[in-house]
């Protein structure tokens, strides 16, 4: 079990901003992050870092907070190189507070505030992953409930989150509950759960150019836009929920 610092770097954020229909106009405009982010007022940085005009959320601090990894893990790598000609290699589970791919948080168009993508992830942390050759990501900060595999990785987000974040999960079928990632009794990962976001992007490209929105998002940013059928989206999750529970055994 390893776990990997890091910081979050604006350009995490590779898609466009948020899109509205053409011959229309955002209702308000999206909040720099700067404003946005409580991060920027209430991070106190060494002298160094304004020294070096290194941006709180630029790629430089991200990198400086990568190092922090060094040599730990890089001597990691060697050995776990070196066992991976065993029979039994270990299985390498890793951990981040910040998400180490875009994939992992659903685009502008499905969010309240339409910045968050530009403090949520390091693709640091996915090269160090990938380097260790996890079979198992942990990360956190954004408090969307996650387990997806990803070009062979698996990815999981269990936020308990705050009363009010359980009240809202509620709808979706995802109760405050432990999470068994590993069960060695068992002989390894135990299944994969369904969560709502992962299940939506199974079924559902990501298509940040598109200007229809969650209906929470058009609301604030674009009321006239076209919405995205959320409630449609609940009944595959329920589908998949239920073929699931059929197919588990007692």
């Amino acid at each position: 079990i390893v776990p990997i610092v890091s910081w979050y770097h604006n350009d995490f954020d590779t898609e466009p901003d948020l899109v509205v229909p053409l011959g229309m106009s955002l209702k308000q405009s999206v909040p720099p992050i700067q404003k946005a982010c409580s991060d920027y007022r209430m991070c106190v940085w060494p002298r160094s870092v304004h020294e070096e005009g290194q941006d709180p959320g630029g790629r430089a601090l991200a990198e400086l907070f990568d190092q922090m990894n060094e040599p730990s893990l890089t001597q990691l790598e060697t050995v776990l190189e070196m066992e991976r000609d065993d029979p039994h290699p270990p299985d390498v589970i890793t951990f981040s507070h910040f998400l180490p791919r875009l994939e992992l948080i659903p685009e502008k168009r499905m969010l309240f505030f339409a910045g968050l993508p530009q403090a949520v992830g390091s693709t640091f942390v996915e090269d160090r992953l990938r380097a260790l050759g996890s079979k198992a990501h942990i990360f956190g900060h954004t408090h969307f409930l996650w387990d997806q595999v990803i070009d062979g990785v698996r990815y999981v987000q269990f936020a308990l989150g705050s009363p009010k974040e359980q009240e809202r999960r509620n709808p979706y079928g995802e109760v405050a509950e432990l999470f068994l990632l590993y069960d060695s009794e068992r002989g390894g990962f135990a299944p994969e759960k369904v969560y709502f976001w992962p299940e939506y992007y199974r079924n559902n490209e990501r298509d940040p150019a598109n200007p229809a929105m969650a209906p929470y998002t058009a609301k604030i940013y674009c009321p006239e836009a076209p919405v995205v059928d959320l409630p449609d989206a609940m009944k595959s999750l329920n589908i998949v929920r239920q073929k699931q529970k059929e197919d588990s055994p007692v």
